[in-house]
């Protein structure tokens, strides 16, 4: 139900065209996250997380990550390393004798890749930097990817402020790329590489992938006349370069386009794998699922009617308004 709320919220606001907000995205994550249960210890609708903590996750070779991937955000950890000084940081830059403990050089990265040192054992080499070298850096942990080895991001103890700061400046360089987008293919490489470098915070304690992966990306494909897909796994995001996320895409659209000419390939074998057959998941469930899907469904077709309402109710006021003048 939570997501259905949230797709609502983005169908009754896409005409809007507003800017991205950090503001937008936190009401996203409430809406669907508000009744969810068994949710990661700390999650707070709506909120990011707090400072002191931190977030993890495995680096997984196949579906969800691949070397391009993670070349690209070894590469943009080393390029922003150093720029979000935190409150410690800015006070030893106040004194001559302890500024070089503040400098850009000394700064840790926001993110850091734990690699496991031999299979079996809970010992692991800590990647702390990756100004230099990242073609080097990225070989070695993906080496031990490959062998089987345990690998994974873990976030700075930094929390709301810096991903704040982190949100509006990927924000803000989002939009500028939009704007000055020439083509379909230039527009989706500015929201890819947005997605891509805000999700690599794990800003949420929980329901990231929902909020950015599915329904942001969502919303900023309509925003920009794109047609909405669905990924074959939204942990592609961060996981895969930016251009094979373009190729994803590529894929998703002419399936959809598919779907949209005849709804039964949904259930053809060629459809791109994992399937989802509703009927099928439904006739397992309680009557209490079977009741809350009939809602979901009755949400979002009240939403699109009010929807279709609206658009006819300003072409209608259009025309008229254009038989005035003449």
């Amino acid at each position: 139900m939570g997501m259905t709320k949230a797709l609502c919220y983005i169908i009754e606001n896409f005409d809007l065209k507003p800017k991205l907000s950090v503001d937008f995205i936190k009401e996203l994550h409430r809406l669907c996250m508000k009744e969810v249960k068994n949710t990661r210890q700390g999650t707070k609708p709506g909120e990011f997380r707090e400072n002191y903590t931190t977030a993890a996750w495995d680096l997984v070779p196949g579906d969800s990550d691949t070397f391009e991937g993670l070349l690209e955000n070894i590469i943009y950890l080393g390029a922003i390393q150093g720029k979000y000084p935190a409150d410690m940081d800015l006070q030893f830059s106040k004194d001559p004798n302890f500024s070089w403990l503040s400098s850009p050089a000394n700064n840790k990265s926001e993110i850091r890749i734990w690699v496991q040192n031999e299979l079996g054992k809970p010992v692991y080499t800590r990647y702390f930097s990756f100004k230099d070298n990242p073609q080097a850096i990225a070989k070695e942990i993906w080496a031990a990817v490959k062998e089987g080895k345990h690998v994974k991001y873990v976030t700075s103890k930094k929390g709301e402020n810096l991903l704040t700061r982190v949100q509006d400046d990927c924000i803000q360089t989002l939009e500028d790329s939009l704007d000055n987008a020439q083509s379909k293919n230039q527009k989706l490489t500015a929201i890819f590489t947005f997605l891509k470098q805000v999700v690599l915070f794990h800003p949420f304690y929980d329901g990231v992938g929902r909020t950015y992966s599915m329904l942001l990306l969502q919303y900023l494909l309509i925003r920009e006349n794109l047609m909405p897909v669905i990924l074959k796994d939204s942990n592609m995001i961060p996981g895969f370069s930016v251009l094979q996320l373009v190729d994803e895409y590529l894929r998703a659209e002419k399936e959809m386009q598919t779907i949209l000419e005849d709804s039964s390939f949904i259930k053809n074998p060629q459809f791109a794998s994992p399937n989802v057959d509703t009927a099928t998941i439904l006739k397992a469930q309680s009557h209490d699922y079977h009741k809350m899907f009939q809602e979901c469904l009755n949400l979002l077709k009240s939403t699109l009617d009010k929807l279709n309402l609206d658009i006819n109710t300003k072409h209608a006021q259009e025309e008229s308004a254009s038989k005035k003048t003449t």
